[in-house]
């Protein structure tokens, strides 16, 4: 017999496919950069790509509560501070990515 769950299949689904299409818009800038290298296309693929993992992270945290069956070692503890961890710095690179394209739309485009 399959435990109670508190969430609803919809959620779980919809959790499972915000875990899984992470590497996606991944895939999809590169293809993008491989056919138009621009540095503004290049900068708003950074804040896409940065946006779906923090996206993913953060799901991973807020569905975190898995069971770890050693005691010896604080698992939970550990994976909790990680994640919290890595969802504050892809937060501080979201930051410093969006400044670099808002500062790349505003100034004039220069050519080599």
């Amino acid at each position: 017999m399959r435990p109670a769950v508190t969430t609803g299949p919809r959620t779980g689904y919809l959790t499972a496919a915000m875990l899984d299409a992470g590497p996606a818009p991944g895939v999809v800038v590169n293809l993008v950069h491989a056919l138009f290298l621009r540095r503004r296309l290049v900068l708003l693929g950074d804040v896409l790509t940065t946006t779906a993992a923090l996206v993913s992270r953060t799901v991973a945290r807020a569905v975190f509560p898995s069971r770890f069956d050693d005691a010896q070692i604080p698992w939970t503890v550990l994976t909790r501070t990680t994640l919290t961890i890595v969802v504050v710095a892809v937060s501080i690179a979201l930051l410093i990515q969006l400044v670099k394209l808002l500062h790349a739309l505003v100034a004039p485009e220069v050519d080599a």
